[in-house]
């Protein structure tokens, strides 16, 4: 699972808490890996090369309203249908399709909250943070269908 975002620049970290949220909500096996890449771009690719599968978890514009959990599915996007849902510079389709290149991942999955406002600023607005347990259930239910396993609470 990969966590993408900037937490200097509001809800755009609102990958980066979700990752945060399930690491302490929960024990994983080890065949399930929460990965903080922030804004790292290409250097992601040798790591999702060795991956079978990627969960990614950013801010994602959808054109729906602030706060609405969204997945797109790799398989039904082309090449170029990742490039405008990521704000990073180095865009979400170039790290993806580098790492599908050079090997893997098999499947990909990416769920993301819409933001409300990517402005200078630490901390998710109101619409973003409440949408963060629907990001985690999200992915939850993911990790799930993939690994066939049960979380077990870490609390």
């Amino acid at each position: 699972m990969l966590g993408l975002g900037n937490p200097l620049l509001g809800d755009e970290g609102v990958g980066l808490r979700a990752l945060q949220a399930l690491s302490s909500a929960a024990d994983f096996p080890p065949s399930v890996e929460l990965l903080d890449g922030g804004t790292a771009g290409l250097s992601l690719v040798p790591r999702l090369r060795s991956a079978d599968r990627v969960l990614v978890l950013d801010a994602v514009f959808a054109g729906r309203p602030p706060g609405t959990v969204v997945r797109l599915d790799g398989a039904e996007l082309g090449p170029d249908g990742f490039g405008k849902i990521s704000t990073h510079q180095i865009g979400l389709c170039d790290i993806l399709t580098a790492s599908r290149l050079s090997g893997g991942p098999e499947e990909i999955v990416i769920l993301g909250v819409e933001p409300a406002s990517l402005s200078l600023g630490v901390g998710l607005s109101a619409p973003v943070e409440s949408a963060i347990g629907k990001l985690v259930a999200a992915a939850l239910r993911q990790l799930y269908e993939w690994e066939r396993f049960e979380c077990t609470s870490s609390r």
